[in-house]
């Protein structure tokens, strides 16, 4: 446990290190980064961006000295930014009081949270306690942990040469069940399995590329196959996906309710063309398109139902209420499972291409007719 403490304005003089605030712009166009704290840092950016465009890039760089602060943590770069500000507008921050749940730092009142992440980095947390100087108490995320003098949490449950991530996130892209991945394995499940790390940059921003013989999709979210010289290239996976989606709005047909009945929650495969799955969601009745590993893992990801460890493992037959549904095991890494309903057992979706396969096999032939009695949904 560590205390926020809130960092001391520095009289902002001499030269600085501007080129590290760029990093994060300088990306290839044939690299994607890992999303983590994406928000964040666009934030930064734009932040910037203004201050340049507001009072030039030389009175930017005379303020912009953030000795005291870790400018590969986004929310420590966004305390840097405002005391840039301050000095760009020759103000003085002045010490104040916030009102309970806030604390100051770098010239106003920012959530407990964000203080604790800017002052002890971004894997750190706000524990919702203070102590008895009513100093408000700091701890580090799940796989993370206080570095030898307490000044930061760093990442301590992974071997060396892993890296703690997950495709699962919090609205503000905080990792939601993380596990240990060697680098490759991160990328493949943000941007699917042919996708492999490239690099990481002087901001601490990790990249990913296709490997040798794959490109990127139409919208640089999957890898896909070079064809060979010579022979018609297929469309790409997203473009797939659009049409079948667009195609099936169009032949919807009067929604059968008894249909629905007896399908919901299965996985059900177009056997009149060349055997596309769907995914009948039991709690909207909609189908949704499972195209290829990427789009599965778009579905456990959005669709899925959070579990507890012990619901998970307590049951060899499930209950009526989860069959069909996806469930991630919320005390396991986020580990994800299929309850079939047809056996009421649980099966174990694991990496993308897995889980793919495995919805493919357990899946029920339907007739054109019947599928498009079933309303369409679509994940973003």
């Amino acid at each position: 446990m560590k205390y926020f403490i809130p960092p001391i304005l520095i009289i902002l003089i001499g030269t600085t290190i501007f080129v590290m605030v760029n990093t994060v712009m300088a990306e290839e166009t044939s690299e994607k980064p890992l999303l983590i704290f994406e928000d964040k840092k666009k934030e930064n950016i734009n932040k910037q961006a203004a201050l340049i465009e507001k009072f030039g890039a030389n009175a930017f760089n005379k303020c912009f000295k953030c000795a005291q602060f870790d400018l590969a943590n986004p929310f420590a770069l966004a305390a840097c930014l405002r005391e840039v500000e301050y000095c760009l507008e020759e103000k003085i921050m002045m010490p104040k009081w916030c009102q309970s749940g806030f604390v100051y730092s770098s010239g106003r009142c920012v959530t407990a949270l964000e203080g604790c992440r800017e002052q002890y980095g971004q894997h750190s947390y706000y524990l919702g306690t203070t102590n008895e100087n009513n100093k408000y108490d700091c701890g580090c995320a799940e796989g993370f942990g206080w570095d030898k003098i307490g000044a930061r949490c760093i990442q301590t449950a992974c071997p060396k040469g892993l890296l703690y991530y997950s495709p699962y996130k919090t609205a503000d892209n905080e990792f939601l069940h993380g596990r240990c991945m060697t680098r490759d394995e991160a990328c493949q499940s943000e941007y699917g399995e042919f996708s492999k790390f490239s690099k990481m940059d002087a901001a601490s921003n990790y990249y990913c590329r296709c490997q040798a013989g794959y490109e990127w999709n139409s919208e640089s979210n999957d890898c896909l196959k070079i064809m060979v010289k010579g022979y018609e290239s297929p469309p790409l996976a997203f473009d797939v996906y659009k049409q079948t989606i667009e195609e099936e709005k169009i032949l919807l047909a009067k929604i059968n309710k008894n249909l629905l009945a007896r399908v919901n929650g299965l996985i059900l495969l177009q056997v009149e063309k060349t055997g596309e799955a769907w995914y009948v969601y039991p709690n909207d009745k909609k189908k949704y398109f499972l195209s290829s590993p990427s789009q599965a893992l778009a579905v456990m990801k959005n669709l899925g139902l959070g579990a507890t460890h012990e619901f998970i493992t307590g049951h060899t037959i499930y209950p009526d209420y989860v069959l069909g549904k996806i469930l991630i095991d919320t005390e396991d890494y986020g580990r994800a499972y299929y309850i079939y309903p047809v056996d009421q057992k649980a099966y174990y979706l694991g990496q993308p291409i897995d889980a793919f396969q495995i919805m493919q096999n357990l899946g029920l032939g339907i007739t054109n007719e019947d599928i498009r009695k079933i309303e369409v949904g679509e994940i973003d």
